[in-house]
């Protein structure tokens, strides 16, 4: 019988598109395994991201493109376009002009949630320590907070090492028939009317961040002692009362004449600075 030539079977014949098929099935299997290995470690990656951001309020790229680095663009915009650590509602609407309220409103809301501005009264704002150069000092604070002010009181008398107490709150005398007080994040500011005319009498400039007024040692006294309304007929009882030595004033009057004395005393225009005046003067010149 003759032999003919075998002919593939149907298993042989489909053999190799099947074996294509297979290959093709593997690596699209292989491809979806490793596009989803990379989302998956894009999405930790972007979950890190934001915690890092909640964290150390450092911009990354998720950050950036989900929106979340907006109340730091705002806080670092205002740094860099005022140019001053302490500014004013109104400060931002004349320096930001170009954008509307409702984004200068909503910029200083989230900057107060992210702590990059701290808020010191109503429509007055400092910057936050992260955006700060340095210390700021308090006395500074103070004179931005209300104005005309010089540093007096307690406070003064502190800085020029008068009294031995440390103070908590920092006094201010003003013009104004008024007593304020403001509670902040930095701590508590006080001011008092002074009737001193002229007013700065007796204040100094300092090298303080820029120039901040304080009043002198003796200009300091004569207004803690009007404040408190006293009279006091000896340095022994200003010593009794405000913990104030006689030797660590005597430097301070030996400084001034009796008529600078005089002139300092008289624009008050109250008698119990006028009596304290008699007792400074007899019991030091």
């Amino acid at each position: 019988m003759p032999s003919f030539p075998a002919f593939p079977s149907a298993v042989a014949v489909n053999a190799e598109p099947d074996g294509k098929k297979a290959i093709l099935f593997f690596l699209f299997l292989l491809f979806s395994i490793e596009l989803e290995t990379y989302l998956f470690r894009l999405f930790l990656t972007q979950i890190m991201d934001v915690m890092v951001y909640k964290h150390t309020k450092k911009d990354c790229f998720w950050c950036k493109t989900s929106g979340m680095s907006r109340e730091m663009n705002f806080a670092e915009m205002v740094k860099n376009t005022l140019h001053k650590e302490i500014f004013s509602e109104e400060d931002l609407k004349i320096f930001l002009k170009e954008k509307k309220a409702s984004v200068i409103h909503s910029g200083i809301s989230r900057s107060l949630k992210a702590k990059d501005f701290i808020k010191l009264k109503r429509g007055l704002y400092l910057l936050g320590k992260r955006l700060r150069q340095g210390q700021i000092s308090k006395f500074f604070i103070a004179s931005k907070m209300y104005t005309p002010t010089y540093i007096s009181f307690e406070s003064a008398l502190s800085y020029h090492g008068l009294i031995p107490e440390a103070v908590y709150v920092t006094t201010s005398a003003c013009p104004q028939r008024l007593k304020k007080l403001f509670k902040t994040p930095l701590g508590e500011f006080s001011y008092d009317y002074v009737p001193c005319r002229p007013f700065f009498l007796g204040v100094e400039h300092t090298s303080i961040q820029g120039g901040v007024l304080i009043a002198n040692p003796l200009k300091a006294l004569f207004d803690l002692i009007y404040l408190r309304k006293k009279k006091y007929s000896s340095l022994m009882e200003i010593e009794s009362d405000l913990r104030i030595e006689r030797e660590e004033i005597m430097p301070f009057v030996r400084q001034i004449t009796v008529k600078e004395l005089e002139e300092l005393a008289n624009s008050y225009g109250k008698r119990s600075i006028k009596k304290f005046l008699e007792v400074l003067v007899r019991e030091t010149k």
